[in-house]
């Protein structure tokens, strides 16, 4: 119930050790998501163009005007700037 004079700061340094791991894996996670945000729009973006170019095999031009807006709405990221990270889309 009460605790010795010599484990008084433990739970502070279980905290300070795990914090780094949880944030590492935390991240992890989050960079994943974006992963594979990034590959659903690619993959539509392709899709939109491939069915495009199939129908009209002669205007390249055009299945790649189709295919360009729907593969640059997936390109969502992270960028920095000198005072913070913003969402940028």
């Amino acid at each position: 119930m009460f605790r010795e004079k010599n484990e008084k700061g433990q739970s502070l340094v279980e905290v300070a050790l795990a914090m780094p791991l949880l944030i590492i894996i935390m991240m992890g996670i989050l960079d994943l998501g974006r992963a594979y945000l990034t590959y659903i729009a690619l993959s539509d973006a392709a899709a939109e163009g491939a069915a495009y170019a199939a129908i009209h095999p002669s205007d390249q031009a055009q299945a790649i005007a189709r295919a360009r807006p729907i593969a640059a709405a997936g390109w969502w990221c992270w960028r920095k700037t000198w005072s913070a990270w913003i969402w940028v889309r």
